[in-house]
């Protein structure tokens, strides 16, 4: 729940969101694999609230993690600055299916 309450107060007072990083870090979980171990970057929180979303509705859960991929692909194909930061800083692995 830290990590949610963390993810709104950032957006809520103006951060900038692709440089996100989680001051105190998600813990170890034993159903979360976090890229490149980094418990720290956008994507682990992303990977939070998408099982705490998906406690909830399964099919928003899906939807949400369908519609995140489907922007950063869209991003990563326009510019190779955005590529760089969506691998880099958001720590986010693309599903290029």
């Amino acid at each position: 729940m830290e990590t949610i309450v963390f993810v709104r107060n950032y957006c809520a007072h103006g951060g900038i969101m692709f440089d996100l990083r989680n001051t105190y870090g998600i813990p170890k979980l034993p159903y979360f694999n976090f890229n490149n171990n980094d418990r720290h970057c956008l994507d682990s929180c992303i990977k939070v609230i998408i099982f705490i979303l998906n406690q909830i509705s399964e099919n928003r859960s899906n939807q949400l993690s369908e519609e995140l991929n489907k922007l950063f692909l869209d991003y990563d194909k326009k510019d190779n600055a955005i590529s760089n930061i969506i691998g880099e800083k958001i720590n986010y692995l693309l599903h290029k299916d």
